[in-house]
């Protein structure tokens, strides 16, 4: 797992199924110093120290004891009424929630950002301050978390009134992060067009002011759109474009992304050959990257288009690697695909016995675990195999079993199919 980096960047939790966006934006942590509001007291001078440890504890992965330092600075500010300091570690704690993945308690302090009490609402708490830039961190914090929490609604919301105070103050970094969020949530509502439109404008900024990650970003995320949308000629060509963009200012983490956007879209295409291209320059990078649930999906793809290609040696060592993996990190529905891939594989091959030895595995997971789905899958297909070695009384035994499943279960396809085979094993028996 990846330590959290404080910097404007964090990446989206994968999404298996499809492609990575790129990025969600979160505002810079601010130094007590930053603010306007000056307390000429030993209280404030220790606030504002705390606030600066909690900066520096954080950037070195002390994450427990930097949210303590802002903890107590924050109670100090409050005592002394210091409202800009209490509104910058509001705005700290939020930040950090948000890039520690705790998005409830995210929310819950830069909440406080906006408004004094619960029972007095104040309009917006940074603007009590005349803090136009802080009011316009906490809302973006907002969005973002709402955003990563799936509530595209209010982050919309929030992105929307922080765009709104970036233009007054001409702030472009924020607008282009807005923006590409904004282009997040509406591709998460399936509006491509409105996604399109503000990945198209973040791009356009980034460009502007020469920011290379945020121009890497919007054209991921506008090669998600496309993916999204299926026209995957234009997801290829905005790929492409963050992927070299990404080698240039050596950014691995979305240098990786890229990579499986292209592998994810080629597959789709059932080029599986370019398919295969990218995945393995991912997996080259992949003991850098680190990132062992990303590993699976790729390991999988990648076994699979090797399947597809009927380069069965090649697609059983990348499911060996699959089991492996999918083992360490308790991945158990990749575990069961990996094991019932490996016994078709050696089935195809007719190495039956070590089929059967992936089938059995497949069968005490599935028993283990009381999936009755892939119990009769494992049950059948065992007794092909021990069918295929005619032996017969085993070929009867799990037959007999799937028979029993597939009636517990009410499906009359395999119930059929476990009849006639148990008619044809005890005719040869």
């Amino acid at each position: 797992m990846h330590s959290p980096k404080i910097d404007l960047i964090a990446f989206i939790t994968l999404i298996l199924t499809g492609s990575m966006p790129f990025a969600v934006n979160f505002p810079v942590l601010i130094q007590a110093s930053q603010v306007l509001a000056q307390t000429p007291t030993d209280r404030k001078a220790e606030a504002d120290r705390l606030v600066k440890q909690g900066i520096e504890q954080f950037q070195t992965n002390q994450f427990e004891v930097g949210l303590q330092s802002w903890q107590q600075a924050l109670i100090i500010y409050r005592e002394i009424k210091d409202r800009q300091g209490e509104g910058a570690v509001l705005n700290n704690l939020g930040v950090a929630y948000n890039i520690l993945g705790d998005y409830a308690k995210a929310i819950e302090y830069l909440q406080q950002g906006l408004a004094m009490s619960n029972d007095k609402p104040l309009r917006v708490y940074a603007r009590e301050t005349k803090n136009p830039q802080q009011q316009a961190n906490i809302l973006g914090g907002l969005g973002s978390a709402y955003l990563k929490l799936g509530d595209y609604t209010k982050a919309i919301d929030y992105q929307q009134q922080r765009l709104a105070i970036a233009k007054e103050i001409l702030d472009r970094t924020a607008q282009q992060q807005s923006l590409g969020e904004l282009g997040i949530a509406y591709l998460k509502l399936e509006d491509y067009t409105k996604a399109i439109n503000y990945q198209q404008q973040s791009l356009a900024i980034a460009r502007e002011i020469l920011d290379r990650k945020g121009e890497r970003n919007a054209l991921g995320n506008l090669g998600n759109i496309y993916n999204f949308h299926e026209d995957y000629a234009k997801a290829v060509d905005y790929y492409q474009q963050s992927l070299a963009i990404s080698r240039e200012i050596k950014d691995r983490q979305a240098e990786s992304i890229a990579l499986n956007n292209l592998g994810s879209v080629y597959f789709a295409l059932k080029d599986y050959t370019k398919a295969i291209e990218y995945y393995q320059q991912y997996m080259l990078m992949a003991p850098q990257i680190k990132d062992r649930k990303t590993e699976v999906v790729i390991l999988a793809n990648l076994a699979q288009s090797y399947a597809a290609l009927k380069d069965l040696p090649r697609a059983i060592e990348s499911y060996q690697q699959l089991l492996a993996v999918a083992r360490q990190i308790k991945d158990q529905k990749r575990e069961l695909l990996a094991l019932f891939s490996l016994g078709r594989a050696y089935k195809q091959l007719k190495q039956f016995p070590r089929a059967i030895e992936y089938y059995q595995h497949l069968l005490a997971i599935a028993q283990q675990s009381k999936n009755q789905q892939i119990e009769l899958l494992a049950l059948i297909n065992l007794g092909v195999a021990y069918d295929e070695l005619k032996d017969f009384p085993q070929v009867i035994k799990y037959y007999q079993q799937a028979l029993i499943v597939s009636r517990e279960i009410k499906n009359p396809q395999y119930e059929i199919m476990a009849l006639r085979r148990l008619d044809k094993a005890y005719t040869n028996s």
